[in-house]
């Protein structure tokens, strides 16, 4: 077990580091797009009128960077859904030592060590990893589409004028390149290694499994707003295939409520 303490303890070292970096790459999309809504608003904004085209054509590098931003997206999630892989790998035989591990059918699986690996063989894992990872895009940049809609129908209905406008999306913009792009990176990490885990245990042929929170302050439940508590979740045991108390089928999973999941910092053993 002290190999296996040492090995989370690189893996958890790996993480903060891809976390760290995808706020960075976060905060730079995020300027990029600042920079682009800002010049279709020089070039289509009128103090005398503001019709649903004018908002679409300045919206429109928000729709054109979609796919950027959910490849940006996938190619951490990708490598942070190996390592949690591998991570339930060695804690699973680590459980089971001196024993062959094997799948429910009773046919013995390989253990995956690296990301060719794991999604050379098992196709479907790619998919459902790039379908969810879609899914965050779409809630994150469908979020920016609307506030900079708002913005600008308010700058229209108030008549503050174009400087004022640009004004009020740069300091949006500056939120989703700051505390935001913190958030979601925090999120986006820990949603892809909870998945690895957890896929990794249904290979393994894992019939239950633990939830484990942060055990600190900074756990859902400490406070009276929080709208989820974790606290008490601490140690609920479940089938691999059901769901825990809270809906969720594994920490950080997005099927559940947004209060679930969102800045999560809970794992499953």
């Amino acid at each position: 077990m002290k190999k296996i303490r040492l090995a989370n303890k690189i893996s958890q070292k790996r993480l903060a580091n891809l976390e760290n970096s995808l706020r960075i790459d976060i905060n730079k999309f995020f300027l990029d797009m600042n920079i682009k809504v800002l010049q279709e608003l020089k070039e289509y904004w009128n103090d005398a009128q503001l019709l649903r085209g004018q908002v679409n054509l300045i919206l429109s590098p928000v729709h054109e960077m979609h796919e950027q931003y959910n490849e940006l997206l996938f190619t951490y999630r990708q490598k942070v859904f190996t390592i949690g892989y591998n991570q339930g790998v060695k804690l699973t035989k680590a459980r089971q030592s001196g024993m062959a591990l094997k799948s429910e059918d009773k046919k013995t699986i390989k253990i995956h060590n690296t990301k060719e690996d794991i999604f050379g063989t098992l196709s479907d894992v790619e998919q459902r990893l790039r379908d969810d990872t879609f899914v965050a895009t779409e809630h994150t940049l469908s979020r920016v589409d609307q506030s900079i809609t708002e913005l600008l129908e308010q700058g229209y209905r108030e008549g503050v004028g174009i400087d004022q406008v640009a004004k009020n999306i740069k300091n949006r913009f500056d939120q989703l390149r700051t505390w935001e792009a913190k958030r979601i990176a925090r999120t986006e990490i820990h949603t892809a290694h909870s998945m690895g885990r957890n896929q990794s245990y249904q290979d393994l042929g894992v019939q239950y499994t633990e939830w484990i929170s942060a055990h600190d302050k900074r756990v859902r439940g400490n406070r009276k707003s929080d709208r989820a508590n974790h606290i008490i979740m601490d140690g609920e045991i479940k089938p691999i295939n059901a769901t825990y108390s809270n809906g969720l089928k594994y920490p950080g999973d997005k099927s559940g409520k947004i209060e679930e999941w969102i800045s999560c910092r809970c794992k499953e053993a």
